[in-house]
């Protein structure tokens, strides 16, 4: 199916204007070192492997700051431009080894907790932060979201999911990065937009991040 005009308009707004991206690294060892600074002469601090999804910001010609969870913690750092790549850069992927699909269904309030954020209008539901509206009730959420690797269906976690509202289905793409999948896209109905990429590893172990704008 063609992804809907106003999708694309979207992405291409986003593409143009946001300094920040999800991107992976790209080092033949498998893994990057994360900086306190940006200097190789700056401490190192952690590091990133293979597969490891983060936000990027690129803040001069040779270093990008990056933030990402590690161990349920928000963690940032620099690493070295040359060793990213960004996902939404990558080839697309045409093969048949991973499949997806998203399924959705019209929004039911019945037997959820909303929650109101510090303006009066609505800012959790069950207790967690929403994406996809912006103050307002959802019209639409995602029922089941179904993933297959090599012919073998994988388990998704549905927290990964429950908070992620107006979804896209048609706007997603898969790319391939070494042996890990990324399937990426934007969402929403306008207000509210976030990008949200699935992470398939070669175990078959489904991940998410997301980030609204």
């Amino acid at each position: 199916m063609k992804t809907p005009l106003y999708i694309c308009i979207l992405q291409f707004i986003l593409t143009a204007v946001l300094a920040a991206d999800f991107a992976v690294i790209n080092d033949k060892d498998g893994y990057t070192n994360v900086r306190s600074g940006k200097s190789i002469k700056s401490k190192v601090i952690d590091k990133v492997v293979d597969g490891q999804v983060f936000t990027a910001y690129l803040v001069n010609q040779e270093w990008v700051e990056i933030f990402y969870e590690k161990e349920a913690q928000q963690k940032k750092g620099y690493i070295h431009k040359s060793r990213i790549q960004y996902i939404e850069k990558a080839k697309t992927y045409t093969g048949k080894d991973l499949t997806f699909a998203m399924i959705t269904q019209p929004f039911s309030k019945e037997g959820k907790v909303i929650g109101k954020n510090e303006n009066g209008g609505v800012g959790t539901i069950d207790g967690r932060k929403i994406y996809g509206v912006d103050g307002g009730l959802p019209s639409t959420e995602i029922k089941e979201v179904k993933f297959t690797l090599n012919g073998k269906a994988l388990k998704v976690d549905k927290k990964l999911y429950s908070n992620l509202y107006q979804p896209s289905p048609d706007s997603f793409v898969i790319k391939k990065i070494k042996n890990h999948f990324f399937v990426i896209g934007f969402q929403s109905d306008g207000a509210g937009g976030y990008m949200v990429v699935w992470t398939i590893s070669p175990e078959g172990v489904v991940s998410n991040s997301v980030d609204s704008f």
